[in-house]
C-alpha cells in the first residue's frame, strides 16, 4: 500500500488482511499525523500535531485551507489512531530514511516494523561529465521547496548560470523576480524525464534547497545516478543523504547567504566538483538500484507464510539501510 488517501478508507487494511494477504505500507509524507503530510506551515517546520491531537491542522486549515476539510481528515486520523489501525492491521512499514524511522517511532508506530528503504531508479547508464557550465534545480516550484531562497542566493551569485526545471504556483512570481533582478537563471518548465535526467547530468551540481521535512526527494537518486553532486538544505533526511565532501555540501535552510557561499565554493573547486561526482555516482551504485531495494517485501510474506496470525515482522528481519 502507498496511500489509501482521499480516496480509499482505512477499511482497505482489514479487507486485505481478511483476504490472508500481508500488508506492506510505504509511508511518503507524514499524513498519519499531519493533515497537510509535510509538517511545513506558514513557512515554517511545524510538527503542533500527534496521534492524539490533531486540532491543531483544524485550527491552521491545514488541508487544502479549509476548516471543513481539515477537520475531516484531523477526524480520520485521531480515528485509525484510537482504533489501533495502524498497530493492528499492518505487517510492516516502509520509511524512506532514519530521519522518518525516528519520527514515526516517536509519534507512536511500532519500531520493530518500521524498515529502512530508500527511493531507487533503474538508470544504469554511464554518468555524465558535468560539464554544462551550470546549475540545476529540479522541482515543484512552491513554497516548501525553498525555491524563494534559492533565487535570493543568486543575486549574490550572478556570475553562475542556473536551470530550475518543473512548475507550481511559484512560477510567475520567481520569473518577475529574475527579471527584475536580471539573474543568470531560466526556467525550461516541465520536461520529459529523459530530459530531466539529462539536464541533471549536464550539472556542475544540483540544488535541493527545501525547508519542510523532505521524505526521499526521488531527483536526488536521479543526480546520484549521473554522477552529479548536491548542494542540500541541511534539514530532515537531506542531512543523512548528502555527506559532505563525498556526495555534495549542506547550507542552512531558509538562509540565502548560506546557500550562495556553498554554491561559490563548489562552483570555484572543478577538483573538488571532480572528486563528489566519484563520490555520487559510487553511492548510487552502492544503495540506490532495484537489486538492493526489494528485499523487505519477500522478508513480510516468508513471515506471514510461516506465522499466518502473527503481525509484523520479527526484529532481526529489520532491514536499515545507512
Amino acid at each position: 500500500v502507498h496511500n489509501t488517501f482521499p480516496l480509499i478508507t482505512s477499511s482497505a487494511y482489514r479487507a486485505i488482511r481478511e483476504a490472508g494477504v500481508p500488508i506492506v505500507q510505504t509511508l511518503h509524507n507524514y499524513r498519519f499525523v499531519c493533515g497537510a503530510g509535510t509538517f511545513f506551515r506558514n513557512g515554517a517546520v511545524c510538527e503542533r500535531c500527534t496521534a492524539e491531537r490533531t486540532w491543531p491542522g483544524v485550527l491552521h486549515r491545514c488541508y487544502r485551507n479549509s476548516v471543513a476539510a481539515s477537520a475531516a481528515v484531523a477526524g480520520m486520523i485521531r480515528s485509525n489512531w484510537d482504533d489501533g489501525v495502524y498497530q493492528r492491521d499492518i505487517d510492516a512499514f516502509i520509511v524512506l530514511s532514519e530521519f522518518a524511522a525516528r519520527r514515526f517511532a516517536a509519534l507512536g508506530l511500532p519500531s520493530d516494523r518500521l524498515h529502512i528503504k530508500p527511493n531507487f531508479v533503474d538508470a544504469l547508464d554511464p554518468p555524465s561529465d558535468g560539464r554544462g557550465g551550470y546549475v540545476v534545480f529540479a522541482g515543484r516550484l512552491s513554497e516548501e521547496k525553498g525555491v524563494r531562497t534559492l533565487v535570493r542566493a543568486w543575486r549574490n551569485l550572478r556570475h553562475i548560470p542556473l536551470k530550475i526545471l518543473g512548475d507550481g504556483p511559484l512560477l510567475g512570481e520567481l520569473r518577475a523576480r529574475v527579471a527584475a533582478d536580471r539573474l543568470p537563471i531560466e526556467f525550461p518548465g516541465m520536461v520529459p524525464r529523459d530530459e530531466v535526467l539529462k539536464v541533471i547530468g549536464g550539472a556542475e551540481f544540483q540544488v535541493i534547497a527545501s525547508e519542510c521535512f523532505e521524505g526521499f526527494p526521488l531527483v536526488l537518486v536521479e543526480s546520484y545516478s549521473r554522477g552529479t553532486p548536491v548542494l542540500a538544505s541541511r534539514t530532515g533526511s537531506l542531512e543523512e543523504l548528502v555527506q559532505p565532501g563525498v556526495t555534495g555540501a549542506h547550507f542552512i535552510p531558509g538562509e540565502a547567504a548560506s546557500l550562495a557561499a556553498e554554491a561559490r565554493r563548489l562552483w570555484a573547486d572543478p577538483e573538488l566538483l571532480r572528486r563528489l561526482r566519484d563520490g555520487a555516482r559510487a553511492r548510487f551504485l552502492e544503495r540506490y538500484t532495484p537489486a538492493s531495494n526489494l528485499d523487505i517485501y519477500a522478508r513480510v510474506a516468508r513471515q506471514r507464510a510461516a506465522s499466518p496470525s502473527r503481525v509484523g515482522v520479527a526484529p532481526s528481519a529489520r532491514l536499515s539501510v545507512r
